[in-house]
């Protein structure tokens, strides 16, 4: 199915993030020549659908093109080598990918997706940098991709412990690559482009949206072998990134509650009664790749 940058581009405009309708168009399409029968076939005219993708307007895709060169930010397709490959694996991969930095990366190495809430405790922060530095040490099976959501608290720490480690990091942002969010993070930002990868779903300057960070974090775990939990409460948006996992058939692990009365981990709490598993050393997780790499060779490769 070969579509080129402004199909795709046409397409994320046209129907948003996360949308199935978009994949449902582009299998259809199958191609730039039936992506052309979508854009001007008069049967089709009528058509809720082609009509919404008819109202993207050239000009509209020339200008987000044109802020993505004059900004560095790099678009990558489903069709481009550097896609990461998990994602195509999914019921509702992006049709494209806005980036900064080297997203290829994340094909070339085991990815851990470590997580957590905004408003983390030092136990927590003390326990990622710990597992992060440990995993990036000690992980036998090849370099690794520490992936998360470029929020305060545990994402932040994630990233941070990755890069003081010399491991590779990855981050997911639930706005576009532009929008200043958090704000007076840009600094940040770049530090992980330069080792690493900032990666959106959304137009460049987008700001986000109520949904806009659960439709992010599909992509958090989708491009990660495994998601580590680090703290959660009950409405935490950790849960949803586990959700996906699940769904996703990655493997779920979480730390241990901190305080078993607090609400701050009572998100970890459900994880574990509902059958995540309990993650004691960052062993666990490297133990993940290994069962990845056996299954890799297995299959000869996915």
């Amino acid at each position: 199915m070969k579509l080129g940058v402004r199909e795709r581009l046409r397409l994320l405009m046209a129907f948003g993030a996360g949308s199935c309708a978009a994949e449902e168009l582009a299998a259809y399409a199958d191609g730039a020549d039936g992506f052309e029968r979508l854009m001007h076939d008069e049967r089709l005219a009528e058509n809720e659908l082609v009509r919404r993708l008819r109202g993207v307007s050239v000009g509209q895709i020339d200008g987000v093109l044109e802020c993505c060169a004059a900004n560095g930010i790099t678009l990558v397709t489903p069709e481009s080598g550097d896609y990461p490959e998990r994602l195509c694996r999914l019921d509702d991969p992006p049709q494209l990918l806005f980036v900064l930095g080297d997203i290829g990366a994340v094909n070339r190495c085991h990815t851990a997706a470590v997580v957590g809430s905004r408003k983390a405790g030092g136990y927590s922060k003390a326990v990622t940098s710990w597992f992060v530095h440990e995993i990036a040490a000690k992980s036998v099976s090849g370099s690794v991709n520490i992936i998360s959501g470029f929020a305060r608290g545990i994402d932040r720490a994630a990233h941070m412990s990755a890069l003081d480690a010399g491991a590779y990091t990855t981050a997911v942002l639930g706005c576009g690559l532009l929008y200043d969010y958090p704000s007076g993070s840009a600094d940040i930002k770049a530090r992980i482009a330069a080792h690493g990868a900032v990666v959106s779903e959304y137009l460049p300057y987008a700001s986000p949206g109520k949904e806009s960070f659960r439709v992010r974090n599909r992509l958090i775990s989708g491009m990660s072998d495994c998601v580590l939990v680090v703290q959660a409460g009950s409405t935490s948006g950790a849960l949803n990134t586990a959700s996906h996992a699940a769904e996703q058939g990655r493997e779920v692990f979480v730390i241990p509650p901190a305080d078993l009365f607090s609400p701050d981990y009572a998100g970890q709490t459900q994880l574990l009664a509902e059958g995540a598993a309990l993650a004691l050393s960052p062993e666990d997780i490297i133990g993940c790749f290994g069962d990845i790499d056996e299954l890799y060779n297995v299959c000869g490769g996915f």
